[in-house]
């Protein structure tokens, strides 16, 4: 399954375009061809332009994040086929919350309910919530990062159950100047522990970090 940005269907293709339209794809027949089938594609419509927030949790419900305003939408896993795809549906497409402001990066560390969240395009606060898997949820700190206007872009926050990571993409990071930099913080106070720069065998660069 995959879920797109903004599209519409110009005769019988679809076209990514910048309105509130997207579509999801579900390979129903098992074919493995993301062609136009029109029974494997559906379209659905939220209020928001740029969808760049992304998280899956361990049951495999994505969760999308708005740049724009915050909002994060949950695709819950409707089981899975013969093939063992799992299978997801417009129809059941839910508003989860509001993060207050733009969800670029999100990661939900299950194992203590805690949830991350990144400010903006380059990164510049992340937040940290508790309880996130129940109404009662509520952030409980906001960690400023240094800035870095001129070093590079932070991307990405990635966490495990006592830190979390921020990933410096283009340019560099503000502690090395070097490209890929990875800076980790204590999730107790939010305080910088060290960092991590990738080496030679990777191409001393990083990407989208996983853990």
């Amino acid at each position: 399954s995959v879920i797109f940005p903004g599209a519409s269907r110009i005769g019988g293709r679809l076209v990514i375009n910048g309105d509130n339209r997207r579509w999801l794809w579900v390979d129903k027949n098992g074919d493995g061809s993301g062609m136009y089938q029109t029974s494997e594609y559906s379209f659905y419509t939220v209020s928001d332009v740029r969808m760049l927030g992304l998280e899956v949790d361990d049951e495999g419900n994505i969760y999308l994040g708005s740049v724009d305003n915050g909002n994060v939408y949950k695709f819950p896993v409707n089981g899975f086929d013969a093939k063992g795809n799992p299978q997801y549906s417009t129809e059941s497409m839910t508003f989860f919350t509001n993060v207050g402001h733009g969800a670029y990066s999100m990661k939900w560390v299950q194992e203590t309910d805690m949830f991350f969240v990144g400010n903006g395009y380059d990164i510049s606060t992340v937040d940290i919530w508790e309880n996130w898997s129940s109404p009662a949820r509520k952030k409980v700190r906001s960690v400023t990062l240094p800035p870095h206007e001129t070093q590079g872009d932070a991307r990405q926050v990635i966490a495990d159950k006592d830190y979390f990571y921020v990933t410096y993409m283009i340019i560099g990071g503000p502690y090395t100047g070097k490209e890929g930099e990875i800076d980790i913080y204590k999730i107790s106070d939010g305080s910088f522990v060290g960092y991590i720069t990738p080496g030679p065998e990777i191409g001393s660069t990083s990407g989208w970090i996983d853990l």
